[in-house]
């Protein structure tokens, strides 16, 4: 498991789980739409022939049920520019934007429940 930024502090709990949406991204032009029409957004990379993805995707539609945030899916097999524009090196990877050029990476299967609290130290988290 490789987890390139995470800030352990304790936050004030605040409900952010109840009500998101899941959105397919088929282009790069899809995605920058996201970006200015959406003030939360997740971002999860995947692939179709990754056991790891098919294992994190269920964790992802089990979040999609229950938080605020918009996620959007990309497959980097067929969207490679975006896949570039982030760097992924691994998937699964899931990218929590905290700014115009800074951002949260979490690579690797997490659990449910250390997604949620690591999507909310994200969230939370500004960058100068």
């Amino acid at each position: 498991m490789y987890i390139r930024q995470i800030y352990f502090w304790v936050i004030a709990y605040t409900d952010h789980f109840n009500d998101s949406e899941l959105v397919s991204i088929d282009s790069p032009e899809d995605l920058e739409e996201l970006h200015t029409t959406t003030t939360a957004l997740l971002i999860y990379f995947y692939t179709n022939n990754s056991g790891s993805c098919k294992i994190m995707s269920r964790i992802i539609q089990n979040l999609e049920l229950e938080c605020n945030e918009t996620i959007a899916t990309v497959n980097v097999n067929t969207q490679e520019e975006v896949s570039r524009r982030y760097q992924i090196q691994n998937v699964p990877t899931l990218i929590i934007p905290n700014g115009s050029n800074c951002y949260t990476e979490i690579e690797g299967v997490q659990t449910e429940r250390t997604l949620k609290c690591m999507i909310r130290n994200a969230l939370y988290r500004k960058c100068k």
